[in-house]
């Protein structure tokens, strides 16, 4: 199925024409441009960095724009940030070892590049979900990813408490 979008002759560039092959392509109208949010192929007739920056940048705004997805990414950062602090507090002070068998050798080698590693994949997964995925799709994985990175920083802090 090809849907073509009439161009107009603005300082703007010209409106995308959307390629989805055998599927149901979901647009939505933003700043009066028909944007497809589920990854098909965008033409713009630039180069093809230029195309896929121009569809990446209208699902950012579209993220931003929506309060729960912001809440739901910096939730998920503030419990990576938790995380990191937990870790490096259990690791140093209460003598404790990491679980985690693929950071164990390198919070004890080198613990500063271990969480550069973590704030990196965060980061990594926020900006994938706020570039990549419409608002309705970016929520619910946000939410997962926010729930399951609260897990680590309360484990930890009830092992430093001697609860667990």
């Amino acid at each position: 199925m090809k849907t073509t979008v009439p161009t107009v002759t603005t300082s703007e560039p010209p409106a995308p024409v959307v390629e989805a092959g055998n599927r149901n392509v979901a647009e939505i109208e933003l700043t009066g441009r028909r944007v497809d949010l589920h990854g098909a192929a965008i033409r713009t007739g630039g180069p093809a960095a230029a195309r896929i920056t121009h569809a990446h940048a209208a699902l950012v705004r579209a993220n931003i724009a929506d309060r729960s997805v912001r809440l739901m990414a910096g939730t998920f950062l503030g419990a990576q940030l938790a995380d990191i602090a937990t870790t490096n507090i259990a690791l140093q002070r209460a003598g404790l070892v990491e679980n985690n068998p693929l950071f164990r050798t390198l919070f004890h080698v080198l613990p500063s590049y271990a969480n550069l590693i973590k704030l990196v994949a965060a980061m990594g997964v926020i900006v994938f979900a706020l570039s990549m995925l419409a608002p309705p799709r970016a929520r619910p994985a946000l939410i997962v990813a926010a729930t399951l990175s609260l897990v680590a920083p309360v484990l930890n802090s009830l092992r430093l408490l001697g609860i667990w």
